[in-house]
């Protein structure tokens, strides 16, 4: 128990956190002017700002919120691991890997058809073409990237479900 729901307003310019049934719903940052993508570590929920072309990183209440990273081209979905904070510039055509601080910012893709929506797992990243109708797997560094899926019709969401133990496992 005790997990939280988050999620943003873009017309409303705001973040959102909720009890994990919808229920005691606040705003936790207002006065956005674009936030499109959001993701939640352990200590932190970050969200991105298109309009403003940020990442922002904030206490899982909402207090302390810090521009992480400045000039981005559009950013839209994110995701975040246990060491890297992950997210895609629609507009630039790139995906880029950064600390969870924001510093050490790489552009890890290129040449992307606006890349929209962005997942990470244990060994791989994954996003969303969304003008591309396409879905990629990379390695977490960005290299070997392979196109999974065509043919979509404006993929914009992509998630990743955690590694469970098989049913055979005893567990």
């Amino acid at each position: 128990g005790g997990g939280h729901l988050y999620w943003v307003n873009v017309a409303g310019k705001t973040v959102i956190e909720a009890n994990l049934d919808g229920t005691g719903r606040r705003r936790i940052a207002t006065g956005q002017n674009g936030p499109f993508g959001v993701a939640v570590s352990t200590d932190h929920v970050y969200w991105s700002d298109a309009y403003a072309k940020t990442i922002v990183e904030a206490n899982l209440d909402g207090t302390d919120p810090q521009t992480i990273a400045t000039g981005q081209n559009d950013p839209e979905g994110l995701a975040v691991s246990a060491d890297h904070l992950y997210w895609a510039n629609y507009k630039g055509g790139t995906i880029v890997e950064a600390n969870l601080d924001g510093t050490d910012q790489q552009t890890i893709a290129t040449g992307q058809n606006s890349p929209y929506g962005v997942a990470v797992s244990a060994d791989n990243l994954y996003w969303a073409n969304n003008v591309g109708g396409t879905i990629v797997e990379a390695n977490l560094d960005g290299t070997d990237p392979q196109t999974i899926a065509t043919g979509q019709k404006g993929p914009e969401g992509v998630a990743v479900s955690p590694a469970s133990a098989s049913p055979d496992a005893g567990g």
